[in-house]
């Protein structure tokens, strides 16, 4: 009896969780930091995908990486 109504709550807690689920959105590539225009050191987070959209990404900021 008590197997039985764990497998009940199991199987219902798995049910809501499917029924309620929802895709997780995309996220836009983006740069998380400052990109230091007139040169110098920067240190930045991406949060993207290929390389070739990092040096994108940068480019529309006015900058150009000379290293990665």
């Amino acid at each position: 009896m008590l197997r039985a109504a764990i497998r009940f709550l199991v199987l219902a807690c798995v049910a809501l969780a499917v029924r309620y689920a929802t895709p997780a959105a995309a996220q836009t590539p983006s740069i998380i930091g400052t990109l230091r225009r007139a040169g110098g050191f920067g240190l930045i987070a991406w949060g993207g995908s290929t390389l070739s959209e990092l040096v994108s990404a940068a480019g529309t900021q006015g900058c150009t990486l000379s290293a990665v």
